[in-house]
């Protein structure tokens, strides 16, 4: 998305969270969103925003969350930030070209957790330190505070020792940049803390621009969504805005957008057309919400065509996940229990409609038809499903082909998860297994772990019914990326819902853990998942090799080996008949191979 944000945005009397970050957005920041009363989460991050900081943000006394990291923002900290008021819980503005001093009106933020201002050009003393009376000061005053980072400006003075009074501040980000900054000659300071950061500063100079190459044109779109984020109500009508936006360089045409979720299937946005830079807005909406219509995730995928590139098509997918509207329940859902009858793949026909091989393993990734005898047509779209919900990055490489586990289930394997097509509430769906339920949670007569109890305070989101979040920053502090990396790549449609918080395997509260991982990384598992985070790697975070490790689980000894499936075949072809090989989990049942999974307990 680029260009200028617009300020009609302001409008959106009764929006909850507006998030535009990791865009191309330009321009100044529109003083009319101080108009957004109701906001809780304002995320501008992220793009090349310029100009001042409106002190007319000071308004938004509801916002939990500020992010204004990462953008081209000059002029000073306005000091009405500290207006904010008690509900603030975050502010970023680091990485930007801010200038002047530290606001000592910050300290009003009486529940401020994560300040970030580095990577400025702020100069003068950290605003900390206690008055004649006795009283703390400034920074000093923020006793909710955890991580403060003022690394890379251009600070002044000593650290104040008032800091090292803050019982939760658990990261200082000092070191790195600030040459004029001293530790002073009473370093307990830094003793009373957990962990002091070293942030390396950019370099004076950037990397001179490559000549000589003249870059292919590219076709992409992006989209940013606001609506509603709870609490939810019996009756309630959830609205959301979808605006998308063309931010390549070649128009689009044909664009439409579909949700199963919503059985919408090629819709046409607006008249169908974008231009570069162009955007159009899609209105979303789920109710009336009762008990029999409960809101779930919903995946919108978005699709244009181009003929300036070798590309024929663009698509982007996003994930709204309503806030859930029942009290949480214990234990796990019994989301993966088929309801009423159904036929089976092996009664019917199955009929390639497209395929996908992965070579790297020696399997197809299919869609498929499954035929009726009245006519109807059952798609079990498993390529589409990899494709929307971040393919290799999301799932690894097919470990297997199409099969039919169990009357009524076809399945697929992947490295990092499990995708499952069954009969369930009344219909055909293709969706992922929950696979950490099939190790930890239950499911087949494994033990039930449970769900380890809500300890984080970070800012994120809530997607499940167990009070659990997914937050960039882990229960220690660590920034780690999981949010963005959990919103990036479809939230609880391909992931399910978060069962601990982001910690360390060897963490003493930590109830869960993932046969034979290795220890110490940060992990956070959810019905369908695992996330690590891997610090010092471009990519850092990874997602845990659950689907390997079901496999192992469910055929042990590696007896997975003597079935077709699981061994590289053929490519395939687009229309012929596709056959999956039944693996039969009764004894009693002669109508596939006979196959006894590991026994528990």
């Amino acid at each position: 998305m680029t260009g200028p944000i617009p300020s009609e945005l302001g409008d959106l009397s009764t929006v909850n969270f507006l998030r535009l970050n990791e865009n191309e957005l330009s321009g100044e920041i529109p003083k009319k969103l101080s108009a957004l009363g109701t906001v809780r989460t304002l995320r501008l991050d992220k793009n090349r925003l310029t100009g001042s900081i409106p002190k007319e943000l000071a308004q938004l006394t509801s916002l939990r969350s500020l992010y204004l990291g990462s953008n081209r923002l000059s002029g000073e900290i306005p000091k009405e930030l500290g207006d904010l008021g008690d509900n603030l819980r975050l502010l970023l503005l680091d990485r930007n070209q801010l200038s002047g001093s530290i606001p000592a009106e910050l300290g009003q933020l009486a529940n401020l957790q994560y300040l970030y201002v580095h990577v400025n050009r702020l100069s003068g003393p950290i605003p900390a330190g206690t008055d004649s009376n006795s009283n703390v000061t400034g920074l000093a005053r923020l006793s909710k505070l955890r991580a403060l980072y003022v690394s890379c400006n251009d600070l002044s003075g000593t650290v104040p020792e008032e800091l090292g009074d803050l019982s939760s501040l658990e990261t200082l980000g000092i070191r790195g940049g600030n040459p004029e900054l001293m530790i002073g000659d009473d370093a307990e300071v830094l003793a009373k803390i957990a962990e002091a950061v070293v942030i390396k500063c950019p370099g004076e100079l950037a990397e001179p621009p490559k000549r000589g190459i003249s870059p292919r044109p590219q076709p992409a779109i992006g989209v940013a969504v606001a609506g509603p984020d709870g609490p939810v109500n019996m009756g309630d009508t959830l609205s959301y805005t979808v605006i998308v936006s063309n931010t390549g360089d070649v128009p689009l045409t044909g664009v439409f957008w579909r949700s199963p979720e919503l059985d919408v299937d090629r819709r046409p946005l607006g008249d169908g057309t974008l231009a570069p830079k162009a955007s159009a807005a899609a209105m979303v909406s789920f109710g009336p919400v009762t008990t029999d219509h409960l809101p779930g995730p919903i995946m919108i995928s978005f699709y244009g065509d181009s003929d300036q590139t070798d590309d024929p098509s663009v698509r982007h997918v996003v994930a709204i996940n309503p806030p859930p509207a029942e009290s949480p329940p214990t234990g796990s859902p019994p989301a993966e229990s088929p309801a009423g009858p159904r036929p089976t793949p092996s009664d019917l026909p199955l009929i390639i409609a497209r395929h996908a091989y992965s070579e790297a393993l020696g399997h197809n990734i299919l869609d498929l038809w499954l035929h009726q005898p009245n006519g109807d047509r059952i798609a079990c779209f498993f390529l589409q499903h990899y494709e929307e919900t971040g393919g290799v990055v999301r799932w690894g490489h097919a470990t297997s082909e199409v099969l039919e586990e169990r009357p009524g289930f076809l399945v697929q394997y992947y490295q990092r998860g499990a995708v499952d097509c069954h009969y369930r509430d009344g219909r055909w769906r293709v969706e992922r297994r929950l696979t950490w339920d099939y190790l930890g949670g239950g499911i087949l007569g494994a033990p039930e772990l449970g769900v380890e109890p809500p300890a984080s305070e970070s800012p994120g989101v809530f997607p499940g019914p167990w009070g659990l979040r997914v937050s960039n920053t882990a229960l220690d502090g660590t920034e780690t990326g999981f949010l963005d990396f959990y919103q990036r790549f479809g939230g609880s449609v391909a992931f399910g819902y978060p069962k601990t918080e982001a910690r360390r395997d060897d963490d003493p509260a930590a109830e869960l853990a993932l046969p034979g991982a290795m220890p110490g990384f940060i992990r956070q598992y959810f019905q369908a998942a695992v996330f690590e985070y891997h610090p010092g790697d471009p990519e850092p975070v990874k997602l845990g090799l659950a689907g390997d490790t079901l496999r192992d689980l469910l055929y042990p000894n590696g007896s997975w080996k003597r079935f077709r499936s699981f061994n590289p075949v053929p490519l395939v072809t687009v229309g012929a008949t596709y056959t999956a090989e039944r693996v039969v989990w009764d004894d009693s049942d002669p109508t596939g191979v006979t196959f006894t999974p590991i026994r528990r307990g």
